[in-house]
């Protein structure tokens, strides 16, 4: 299969360690991956503050990189891109001839890197290593809610041998990020955040997994100002260090 990956910011320019991951793990499955040259912010933040004009045009921008080639799948590791994708690119762009029906068939081929591996390869457990790590995961609000997905990182993270997975208490409550919401409210972002800190310890868990950056920066501060400083991980990462 030849897939696209759509890197999305975050990873583009912070956690570049899950996207590397991303890479090897689908290569070592026998996957080709390119990384399209034209691709940018997702549109996300421009719509979720109100400027459909320029969403519009983002969308446009990527519904010509993504679509010149004829792509097995697109692959996301970020809900809030995978969901700009499926879902806001098709309503942006339904009232264009030219670009409605090319954004849905966009919209057809993405997947959240979990829902590709668990939906399109056939891992063999065999070929992993041992991770020894105590971990529990936290649902990004868009990839739970905005991609459905929720039972395939899990499966990811319970077919790697020496993981102990535990689950924690509300694990689908939003973490308090919101994307840009907490650099607007940052004061009561953290306080939303401070039950997931609560439920992240009780767990007992040497590292929290999670499949969004925005979600990873906020959950990494607040275990941080709580004196919690656990390692945060992407779910592509463990699994990554399982063929190492």
């Amino acid at each position: 299969m030849r897939v696209a990956y759509f890197t999305g910011c975050v990873t583009n320019y912070m956690y570049t360690n899950v996207g590397h991951a991303l890479v090897n793990v689908l290569t070592k499955n026998g996957i080709e991956v390119t990384v399209p040259k034209k691709q940018h912010c997702c549109g996300a933040p421009v719509l979720i503050h109100g400027d459909r004009k320029t969403a519009r045009e983002m969308a446009k921008s990527h519904v010509d990189t993504f679509s010149k080639d004829n792509y097995d799948a697109i692959i996301v590791n970020c809900g809030t891109c995978g969901e700009a994708f499926i879902h806001n690119y098709v309503d942006l762009l339904k009232d264009d001839p030219v670009y409605g029906p090319k954004a849905k068939g966009i919209a057809e081929k993405v997947y959240d890197i979990s829902q590709f591996i668990v939906k399109k390869l056939k891992i063999n457990p065999k070929d992993l290593k041992p991770v020894n790590l105590k971990v529990t995961y936290h649902d990004p609000c868009h990839l739970v809610r905005g991609m459905n997905v929720k039972a395939e990182p899990r499966k990811i993270l319970r077919m790697i041998p020496g993981l102990e997975f535990i689950e924690m208490k509300e694990h689908d409550k939003c973490c308090g990020s919101a994307g840009s919401f907490t650099i607007t409210h940052y004061d009561l972002s953290m306080k939303i955040h401070q039950r997931k800190n609560d439920n992240i310890k009780a767990t007992g868990a040497d590292a929290v997994v999670t499949g969004c950056g925005s979600c990873r920066m906020q959950i990494e501060d607040g275990l941080h100002q709580g004196k919690m400083d656990l390692p945060v991980y992407h779910t592509i990462e463990i699994l990554d260090m399982a063929y190492k």
